[in-house]
């Protein structure tokens, strides 16, 4: 992003499934855990940010931080899923 910094979800056009900002806006959450080498329980993240270079704004690359981390190019998704006779 050459603005170098995050972006307001839906700045640009979504990709084929209808989803805004999958890769290259922040760095999002996921519920996959990871155990580091003493054991210690970690939280993979994934996407890429905006800070990122080109090669890591993809789904398959990820990191892992602890939970409790708090950076600035780290955020999560939240979806919305219909419900009713429309979401079934």
């Amino acid at each position: 992003n050459i603005l170098m910094r995050p972006c307001k979800v839906g700045s640009y056009q979504p990709n084929k499934l209808g989803l805004f900002d999958m890769h290259g806006n922040v760095w999002e959450w996921c519920d996959d855990e990871w155990k580091d080498d003493k054991g210690a329980s970690q939280r993979v993240y994934r996407g890429g940010s905006w800070g990122s270079a080109s090669e890591d704004c993809r789904a398959a690359f990820r990191y892992a931080f602890s939970p409790s981390s708090r950076v600035y190019h780290l955020g999560m998704r939240l979806a919305r899923v219909p419900v009713g006779a429309q979401g079934r």
